[in-house]
């Protein structure tokens, strides 16, 4: 684990982004932990990309928000150990506007930050969703890129961790049939996957700091509007 890049991930976190991951953190832990390692991988991508800081602040707090809209689905679906049904399957589907309604009632969250929440689904080919897009912003890109390759390296209930080489396997056949960019897919063969004992510590570290920016807030030192 790269410790510079988590130091920036930590530092990135103000007092609106540890609130929503403070919530995200109560209903959907799982989810929540996802999203750090999102973040991390897709800070991995924009440092190669990206050499304006504002635009990497950006990958990052939309990293750290894109599965928002997970809080107004049921755990139940979410961890289902089996196949979905086709309304639950629906229901999920959802999250991206989900997430982009919740953040866009907030004048502090930038549109951009939105987007990343609510195209992160989306696909070259147009076969995505919500709209089927065919001309995804570079910073949707680097989160997709960074979501999928961090959920497939990682212990689902239904399914086992992927290694680093069969993850990068199915990032190129998805980048083949234009679904991901692939230009980010060929770079994350750079990135390490996150072991357990990794994310945990990621997990910690980021969780202390959102507490440490709530706390602040409360004591009128920040600005939060969870």
């Amino acid at each position: 684990m790269d410790c510079n890049r988590v130091n920036y991930l930590v530092g990135e976190i103000t007092p609106i982004i540890a609130g929503y991951l403070n919530k995200l953190n109560e209903t959907h832990p799982n989810t929540c932990v996802h999203c750090m390692g999102t973040a991390y991988h897709a800070i991995g991508l924009a440092e190669q990309f990206i050499s304006v800081d504002e635009k990497k602040t950006i990958v990052t707090h939309g990293a750290l928000l894109h599965d928002i809209g997970k809080w107004e689905i049921d755990d139940n679906i979410i961890n289902k150990k089996g196949k979905l049904t086709q309304i639950e399957r629906d229901l999920l589907m959802t999250h991206p506007e989900k997430g982009a309604q919740i953040l866009k009632s907030d004048k502090e969250i930038k549109r951009e930050i939105v987007n990343i929440a609510l195209y992160h689904h989306e696909r070259l080919d147009g076969s995505g969703y919500p709209y089927g897009l065919h001309t995804i912003p570079l910073e949707v890109s680097i989160v997709s890129v960074a979501d999928v390759y961090e959920a497939l390296t990682s212990k689902r209930e239904y399914k086992r961790a992927y290694s680093k080489a069969e993850a990068m396997d199915i990032l190129m056949e998805e980048a083949e049939k234009n679904l991901l960019s692939k230009e980010l897919c060929e770079l994350m063969s750079n990135e390490t996957p996150l072991n357990y004992d990794e994310k945990t510590s990621l997990y910690h570290k980021v969780m202390k700091r959102c507490n440490d920016e709530i706390l602040k807030e409360r004591c009128g030192y920040g600005k939060t509007n969870i």
